[in-house]
């Protein structure tokens, strides 16, 4: 009898355990979202703990795409390494695949389509924006300084950052984004032409293609005409005759455009831009949610790619021209004279700017003080 009874006793504790398991998993998930856990007890001398896993919340994936204006070339080489440390570093939470230029927006409209949401977030040129943000015209030219170093520091850290301020005030004025940081570069800005270009002379006569204001300005000075396409037609409208020059980078960014096959003069001269410089740009909305852990990840990220991007483009400038003289390519240079002339053309150039708008006469003035507190 007392088997029988040590049976009953078993089997009933064996129901009731069974039974609590299966409510505490059938039944309805605590509110709050935090770990539930219940205890369960069917004698005396049967206790159950059962602790239910907390439902997780999916995580959010911010997927990027950013393009700018050069599928080749430090601009470019900078997307790849920024998605190379965002990639690795953001636990998943962005993913960043660069796009080439237009695949997502035309070039001309970056920061517009960022600002929409259309894609989060891309690498846009000061050169496409004077229309539209009358600062930009003179932030991307680097008059009156040699190298992308001076323009860092003239921009970041002279007078605590009041050049930079400057410009992502109004960019940020101008649309809906949030300006992360910029990618300052090398230029060493050259012009490849299918004919030679050995004085300012030359000039006259001739049809380029150029991307930015103070180019077009300065050569049609100089008796040149001048039009804009978008980059990845460079090559098609040199060798089918559309124009006979064009401006765009350095040797490394013509070299990474091939043009060397439909070029053979390419100009070296100190009067064109040193340096350059882009602005990475999100989406505001998306800026706010993301929260400050990505934020900062995403300051360390163009940092880290700016710093490696201009670093190693003064070494691709200089193997570039290797290449290119190996390649066939002349290398010329203009006289003191002539890079004279050509400096008071731009400076002709800045004047519609900072005659008109006071936020471009006081970035001058900040270079020209920065100038003069260096020596230059």
């Amino acid at each position: 009898m007392r088997k029988v009874t040590k049976t009953l006793l078993f089997l009933t504790l064996t129901l009731i355990f069974t039974l609590s398991l299966i409510s505490v998993a059938c039944g309805a998930q605590p509110s709050g979202g935090g770990a539930s856990t219940v205890t369960v007890t069917a004698t005396k001398t049967a206790t159950a703990t059962v602790t239910a896993a907390a439902p997780t919340k999916p995580v959010k994936v911010y997927r990027m795409e950013p393009a700018t204006w050069i599928a080749a070339g430090s601009p470019w080489d900078f997307l790849n390494y920024q998605a190379e440390y965002l990639n690795k570093l953001s636990d998943g939470r962005i993913e960043d695949t660069p796009s080439a230029p237009g695949a997502v927006c035309p070039v001309e409209e970056q920061i517009e389509t960022a600002a929409a949401g259309t894609t989060l977030a891309m690498l846009a040129t000061p050169s496409y924006y004077p229309g539209k943000v009358p600062l930009a015209a003179l932030y991307n030219t680097g008059i009156g300084l040699p190298s992308w170093q001076d323009m860092k520091v003239a921009y970041e850290n002279f007078q605590d950052g009041a050049a930079q301020k400057l410009y992502f005030d109004a960019l940020e004025k101008f649309a809906n984004i949030k300006v992360v940081g910029t990618r300052y570069g090398e230029v060493d800005c050259i012009i490849s032409s299918k004919k030679a270009i050995p004085d300012l002379a030359a000039l006259k006569g001739m049809k380029f293609r150029c991307g930015d204001e103070h180019f077009a300005a300065a050569f049609t000075a100089l008796g040149a005409s001048t039009v804009w396409f978008p980059g990845t037609e460079i090559y098609t409208g040199l060798a089918t005759g559309v124009v006979d020059a064009f401006t765009y980078g350095s040797a490394y960014d013509h070299l990474g455009l091939g043009v060397q096959e439909v070029t053979k003069f390419w100009v070296d001269a100190k009067a064109l831009t040193r340096a350059n410089n882009e602005q990475f740009v999100i989406n505001l909305d998306t800026w706010n949610e993301m929260g400050a852990d990505l934020q900062n990840l995403l300051y360390a990220s163009v940092e880290s790619a700016d710093w490696r991007s201009a670093t190693e483009s003064v070494l691709s400038i200089n193997n570039a021209w290797q290449t290119a003289e190996a390649a066939g390519v002349q290398r010329t240079y203009w006289s003191d004279a002539d890079n004279k002339t050509y400096t008071q053309k731009m400076a002709e150039w800045a004047k519609k700017y900072t005659d008109q708008y006071p936020e471009d006469a006081q970035f001058m003035q900040i270079i020209q003080q920065y100038d003069d507190f260096m020596g230059y």
